[in-house]
């Protein structure tokens, strides 16, 4: 049985459409996932990355964000595996401001699966950030889904036991993928992929 780190937004959660939809009303914008190259959303939005980080911020704490629903067969996905034996851990990029919410919203949707929360504070205004790396190897990761090739890549170097890093999903910013890396382009997709490890 495996140790399995997983990404929450485009891997756990929906995120970027509903937030998409949300900005372009607040903003008058007409922005689609095509426009998002990469996850510095200040690229796509103009403005500075603080600018960007404060709209992220106000997205999740609106109305609008009970609205993320869970990555297709998702939910199913995790329970087979899960009573397969495996564990798993979420290690998100999220900020410490938003971890109460973020933690209730991964309550509800997928109740008992994930042992603990880890989250590295990446793109915060404060607070100390830490690499998705050093909790890989903390926790000795087997498999590590995340939709950010730039994160697998810390991963792999820095975590002997990594076995599987998997670039979950196919988005505008991870199109292209190392050789390293196994491509999951759907949760049962990702099954299969953990069933022949």
């Amino acid at each position: 049985m495996f140790t399995i780190g997983v990404d929450i937004d485009e891997v756990l959660l929906s995120l970027v459409p509903e937030m998409l939809k949300w900005h372009n009303v607040n903003f008058g914008t007409q922005l689609v996932a095509e426009d998002f190259s990469n996850y510095c959303f200040w690229e796509a939005w103009g403005g500075t990355r603080e600018e960007a980080i404060q709209k992220y911020f106000d997205f999740v704490f609106s109305d609008w964000s009970e609205n993320l629903e869970p990555i297709s067969y998702s939910q199913e996905v995790l329970q087979r595996l899960k009573d397969g034996g495996h564990e798993f851990f979420i290690i998100t990029s999220r900020q410490n401001e938003i971890m109460e919410v973020t933690r209730k919203r991964i309550a509800r949707h997928f109740p008992g699966i994930f042992t603990e929360i880890y989250n590295i504070n990446h793109y915060s205004l404060t607070g100390h950030s830490r690499s998705k790396a050093d909790v890989c190897l903390e926790l000795n990761i087997d498999i590590m889904i995340d939709d950010n090739a730039s994160y697998l890549y810390e991963c792999i170097d820095k975590t002997p036991s990594l076995q599987t890093p998997v670039l979950f999903g196919f988005y505008p910013w991870n199109t292209n993928k190392d050789s390293r890396m196994v491509r999951a382009f759907g949760w049962l997709h990702l099954e299969q992929i953990i069933a022949r490890v």
